[in-house]
């Protein structure tokens, strides 16, 4: 059994890990941001679109991962077929 003294050295070392971790994450954090403006900046893809297609990419990853939800792959399916047929439901068109 871990003593109280013991226990809270742990949670201090967690801490520090895991801010090492998320301060990492950050940079990466910062350039999808980036890369999110680029392409909206450009006009290649509009906010909706980006979103689209991270949630269909998502959905492939969870597939892989054994978790798909059909439900929901249909949704986006659905989703991003309206958008690339121009009928994007924030009323913007598409050229695809």
């Amino acid at each position: 059994m871990k003593t109280l003294e013991e226990k809270q050295n742990f949670a201090v070392q967690y801490i520090r890990s895991l801010k090492a971790i998320e301060d990492e994450m950050e940079v990466y954090k910062e350039q999808k941001r980036e890369l999110r403006d680029e392409y909206r900046e450009n006009g290649w893809m509009t906010t909706h679109e980006i979103a689209a297609v991270v949630r269909a990419y998502r959905l492939v990853q969870q597939a892989n991962k054994g978790k798909l939800d059909l439900d929901e792959l249909l949704e986006n399916v659905e989703f991003f077929t309206n958008l690339t047929r121009g009928n994007s439901e924030d009323g913007e068109s598409t050229d695809v």
